[in-house]
């Protein structure tokens, strides 16, 4: 399992980070997987590799990029409770995060990046506010703009894959991120009237 780099430079978002060291993984491997469609940015699901593209695939310039196909555990078909099967970019699949990340000894602190289990998946979100002594919190998210209160046992810390290493955004980056909530919930609640 990857280490966590414990001092980490401020991070892109992670659809937009260069992949200079590409990661591959195995057929029957649990992995998350993420999504660019809208309604489902941010969020991260449980799924298992059925299928993996590896270097060994020739790709031409005019071939479409090789995708790998994935086996969701939490999500599935329309049409009926069998598990979601789809092909997705290999970029936006990243390893199980570290054990550690879901324990955290449930405590958390107001202005900390988080991921919150929600709608069977992971959603990144920001700590606005410690309730009941840290047995609750309120979180806010960006996509789509929401606030909503979670028991500390469906929170872990946020950490985001880069360059093949687990990193955990600074506090500074984390304010910077709650404020533009702040900003989009304010411009929401101006547009509605509410």
């Amino acid at each position: 399992m990857a280490g966590l780099d414990s001092n980490p430079q401020p991070q892109q978002n992670p659809h937009q980070q260069n992949q200079t060291s590409t990661v591959f993984f195995n057929k029957g491997e649990e992995v998350e997987v993420s999504s660019e469609q809208e309604g489902f940015r941010g969020a991260w699901y449980l799924a298992t590799i059925l299928d993996f593209p590896t270097p060994s695939q020739p790709q031409s310039a005019s071939e479409k990029k090789r995708k790998a196909i994935v086996q969701y555990k939490t999500l599935v078909t329309e049409d009926g409770p069998a598990p979601l099967l789809e092909q997705v970019d290999p970029q936006l699949i990243r390893p199980l995060p570290p054990q550690d990340s879901l324990k955290n000894g449930g405590v958390f602190q107001e202005n900390e990046a988080i991921d919150a289990s929600l709608r069977y998946g992971w959603w990144s979100g920001v700590v606005k506010k410690v309730l009941d002594r840290g047995a609750r919190y309120m979180v806010y998210f960006d996509n789509p703009p929401d606030v909503l209160d979670f028991d500390a046992k469906d929170l872990r810390i946020h950490l985001d894959w880069v360059d093949g290493k687990w990193v955990r955004p600074e506090m500074q980056q984390v304010f910077l991120i709650f404020l533009k909530l702040e900003l989009s919930m304010f411009a929401f609640l101006l547009f509605f009237g509410v």
